[in-house]
C-alpha cells in the first residue's frame, strides 16, 4: 500500500490541495536517527519490519546541509538522510552522542521545515524531552514558520504558547485547537485576545494535584 500517496488523499480532501506535500514527524524520530545504522538494515530487510506507517517518512526531507536548530543553537551536519556525522556548538564541534535527546529530536522538525519541498508539517508531541523553557522556543519557532501545521501535543503550556505567538503575529484567526476527550475531539475556545480556554482533561487535573499538595503541606 503506497501510505503516503493515501495520506496525501485524505490531506487533500479534509484540508485542501496547500497541504501537500507534507513531512510526517513521528514521535518515534529520535530513535530512528539514534538507530539508524540498524534501522537501515532492517528497512531493506524481507518482509519488512513491522513498523509504524510513515515512521521514517520525515528522512525524506534532511537532504545533505547545515541545520541549526533554535533551542540552544547547536549546528547539525547532515551527510545523508537521517545520517549526522556532526555537531556543532558554539564554535566547537561535538559528538553527536552527547547532544540532548530533546534537541536531537527538535532537529528533525527544523530539517523538514528547511526543506524547499515541504508545504506542511504533521508533527506529533514537537515539546517530546523538552525542559519548559525550550518548549517555549520550540512554540515561537513553529509559530515563525509559513507552513500550514497540524500538531499533537500532551502539553497545555506548548499549545498556549503557540498561539500566544502566533496572535503576536497577526495570525490568531489561523489556529484552532481540538481535545479529545473520551474520544471524542471537542473544541477549546480560543478569545479575540488570544486567551486559551480550560483543557479538559488536563485544567482540572492540575489543579486538582496542585490543590492537594499545598493541602498535604499546611
Amino acid at each position: 500500500m503506497d501510505v503516503p500517496g493515501a495520506v496525501y488523499a485524505v490531506l487533500r480532501e479534509v484540508f485542501g490541495e496547500g497541504w501537500v506535500p507534507a513531512a510526517f514527524l513521528a514521535t518515534e524520530r529520535l530513535a530512528v536517527v539514534a538507530l539508524m545504522p540498524l534501522l537501515q538494515r532492517e528497512i531493506w530487510a524481507f518482509p519488512p519490519a513491522p513498523y509504524k506507517p510513515l515512521i521514517f517518512d520525515f528522512l525524506r526531507w534532511a537532504p545533505p546541509g547545515e541545520y541549526e536548530e533554535p533551542l540552544l543553537g547547536l549546528r547539525f551536519k547532515v551527510e545523508r538522510p537521517g545520517r549526522i556525522v556532526g555537531v556543532v556548538y558554539k564554535g566547537e564541534e561535538i559528538p553527536p552522542s552527547l547532544v540532548a535527546s530533546g534537541s536531537a529530536q527538535f532537529a528533525a522538525v527544523v530539517m523538514a521545515a528547511s526543506s524547499p519541498g515541504v508545504a506542511s508539517l504533521i508533527i506529533e508531541e514537537p515539546e517530546l524531552n523538552l525542559h519548559v523553557d525550550a518548549q517555549l522556543k520550540a512554540a515561537e519557532y513553529l509559530a515563525s514558520l509559513s507552513h500550514r501545521l497540524f500538531i499533537t501535543t500532551h502539553s497545555d503550556l506548548f499549545a498556549i504558547a503557540l498561539v500566544h505567538h502566533l496572535k503576536k503575529r497577526g495570525r490568531l484567526g489561523e489556529v484552532k485547537i481540538y481535545e479529545l476527550v473520551r474520544g471524542e475531539a471537542s473544541e477549546v475556545p480560543i478569545d479575540e485576545r488570544g486567551a486559551v480556554g480550560e483543557f479538559k482533561t488536563i485544567t482540572p487535573i492540575e489543579l486538582k494535584a496542585v490543590e492537594q499538595f499545598l493541602e498535604d503541606l499546611a
